[in-house]
């Protein structure tokens, strides 16, 4: 519900302040006239019109009244107005974003190391502690065979619905022939 049910309109080419007392107890502040805000045609509070400022201000045409409220010029400020600040808000929402620390996952998850056993038949099967972040690009490897990363390659199947990650080792041998 605005202020008051008197528009008025600032007709000056600088931002106009009145005040209904010398305390500025109730005040308006008017943009420059032709403002691309809409700050120039604001509501008007009933103290500040009886005030001797405002009244002067009319006459001597540094303000204007506007008919009504349904005035198209009021309903187009007053939209800009709007506009101009959901911009506002949006800048400042986009502000306090830029400053949010997002958190980054440090989870770690233990799983057991693909590489060789001993006899170079199954895989070796230490625990191994992995980023989760990483467990679909590195494959799980304990420090005694963290040297073989690069011959393993993921393969990802989709059991249940669910997108896994298992680390297969490769090898170069001779290609058969038919």
């Amino acid at each position: 519900m605005p202020v008051g049910s008197i528009v008025a309109r600032n007709k000056m080419d600088s931002i106009t302040v009145l005040a209904s007392d010398i305390k500025g107890t109730h005040s308006v502040e008017w943009a420059a006239s032709g403002d691309p805000s809409g700050e120039d045609i604001q509501y008007i509070p009933e103290p500040v019109m009886e005030s001797v400022a405002f009244k002067r201000a009319l006459a001597r045409g540094v303000v204007e009244l506007l008919e009504d409220e349904s005035d198209p010029d009021v309903v187009d400020a007053l939209a800009k107005q709007v506009e101009a600040f959901k911009r506002r808000q949006a800048g400042a929402q986009e502000d306090v974003q830029a400053t949010i620390e997002r958190p980054t996952s440090r989870d770690h998850v233990s799983t057991w190391c693909v590489g060789p056993d001993n006899r170079g038949t199954g895989t070796c099967g230490e625990a191994v502690a992995i980023s989760e972040k990483l467990l679909k690009d590195v494959p799980p490897l304990c420090p005694r065979h963290k040297g073989l990363a690069n011959q393993y390659v993921p393969e990802v199947d989709t059991k249940g619905g669910e997108a896994q990650t298992k680390w297969i080792r490769v090898s170069l041998g001779s290609r058969e022939r038919d």
